[in-house]
């Protein structure tokens, strides 16, 4: 069986629900991990590469241009996946700090707002 990247959300949504720590913690992580599939999903020319270079490609590599997409939202698209992945990393391998829900509902927030923006990026080219 296979899923879309945007199907993490609604596990993030689960683990947010728990209310304890690690459900915060797991909830930025499936936020982030539904945000990278989707944008990786939505990109035509980015060469295979690791999530940092995914975020470089769509910030500043040349060969972006060759996107069906606007260059701002591409842009945007990575500045957003940045933020969330030093959110996702700090609540993956920072133990010592804590977590707040606030923390992961704003992510969901963001990235939910970030899946509205590629599923109109899609339909535009379309």
């Amino acid at each position: 069986m296979s899923i879309q990247g945007k199907e993490f959300i609604d596990a993030s949504r689960a683990c947010l629900d728990t209310g304890i720590e690690s459900g915060f913690r797991s909830a930025i992580s499936r936020a982030y991990y539904a945000f990278y599939h989707e944008t990786c999903g939505l990109l035509t020319c980015c060469p295979p590469t690791t999530h940092d270079g995914v975020v470089q490609y769509l910030i500043s590599d040349a060969r972006r241009k060759d996107e069906p997409y606007e260059l701002m939202s591409l842009i945007q698209l990575g500045a957003v996946l940045k933020q969330q992945k030093m959110k996702r990393k700090r609540a993956d391998y920072d133990l010592t700090e804590t977590i707040l829900q606030t923390e992961a509902s704003s992510s969901i927030a963001v990235v939910n707002k970030m899946l509205d923006k590629i599923a109109e990026m899609k339909s535009q080219v379309a």
